[in-house]
């Protein structure tokens, strides 16, 4: 199961309050072409949930939820802010 550190779960709530996304509305990582990106959506049938702070932050579908198991999700400082990385 991927762990959310509290870094990336107070990022994650900022970056839903900052982008005005709707309050059942969770950030989503996605696999595409190999690449894990990440956009705004909703919870699905079978989508494993985190919350932060009172809120649900990050949706995962159980392909993705499969790929990142026994992974951290955290976040490290970058040239233009902050960005989440994936550390095993």
């Amino acid at each position: 199961m991927l762990v959310l550190t509290e870094a990336a779960g107070d990022y994650l709530a900022k970056l839903l309050e900052e982008t005005r996304a709707p309050r059942e509305a969770a950030i989503r990582i996605v696999e595409e072409r190999g690449d894990l990106k990440s956009r705004v959506d909703e919870p699905r049938e079978g989508d494993e949930t985190f919350n932060h702070s009172g809120r649900k932050v990050l949706v995962l579908d159980p392909k993705v939820s499969k790929a990142l198991a026994n992974s951290k999700l955290d976040i490290e400082e970058a040239e233009r802010g902050l960005k989440l990385t994936r550390v095993a």
